[in-house]
């Protein structure tokens, strides 16, 4: 059977070495970049499956901006680690999304992306927390998207940020089949208030009118509670 790259062999044992290279990118270069964009993904590949942790919570940033936000969710993720006393090689407990944007100048077609990846997160167990403006949690609360804080948070933290007025509430209006079926307008806390806590500013993560709530179907709701803990500097609990 003839060899297809025989001509080849012969065309390259009379080039330089710059004329090898010429010639190799002009005629193969399609290949290389295939070639060259497979190893890419598959090392991204591997790295995420090694990173990856199936029981780490997940933050969502709404708004937030960082310089840095790589070098951010590390230190987060470390004084996390620190405070559950896991060690530095555990598996992140913390997988950040920031991505979702509620003030961005973004096209309805954007938007409307964005907010089929937050229903999904939140249909799906996948979102805990959400550190968004203030008035982000307040409109979503209003859709049941967070937990009533008063039922979430220990009952001595409930009453500290509430005596310090960090919380703040949002109101739940059912639909006219919902009254039908008995169900009631329900006013709730449904966020902490942020700005009086340097945690976040300190790591370059900026956001003004900074907030948290807690995602009512997050399947590690517990772990966010801890890492609200971890902001007002309680005592990490001891999970038995």
């Amino acid at each position: 059977m003839a060899n297809p790259f025989k001509g080849d062999k012969e065309k390259l044992a009379k080039m330089n070495f710059r004329q090898k290279v010429d010639y190799i990118w002009t005629y193969y270069k399609f290949g290389i970049l295939v070639s060259i964009l497979v190893i890419i993904l598959a090392a991204s590949f591997i790295h995420a499956q090694l990173i990856y942790n199936p029981d780490a919570m997940t933050l969502v940033l709404c708004d937030t901006y960082s310089e840095d936000p790589t070098t951010a969710y590390d230190e987060i993720n470390l004084d996390f680690k620190n405070y559950l006393g896991l060690t530095e090689e555990d598996k992140d407990p913390i997988s950040f999304d920031d991505t979702i944007s509620f003030s961005a100048d973004t096209g309805d077609q954007t938007s409307a992306i964005m907010l089929q990846k937050l229903m999904a997160l939140v249909m799906s167990g996948g979102a805990d927390l959400m550190v968004a403006p203030e008035s982000g949690i307040i409109y979503y609360g209003a859709q049941q998207m967070f937990a009533n804080l008063e039922e979430v948070l220990p009952a001595d933290l409930f009453e500290e940020l509430k005596a310090k007025d960090l919380l703040f509430e949002t109101t739940y209006v059912p639909t006219d089949d919902e009254r039908e079926e008995g169900i009631e307008e329900e006013t709730f806390y449904c966020g902490i208030r942020l700005d009086g806590i340097d945690y976040f500013k300190d790591k370059g993560v900026i956001l003004e009118n900074m907030a948290v709530g807690v995602v009512i179907s997050g399947e590690h709701q517990s772990l966010g509670l801890q890492f609200i803990d971890m902001l007002f500097g309680r005592a990490a609990s001891v999970e038995e």
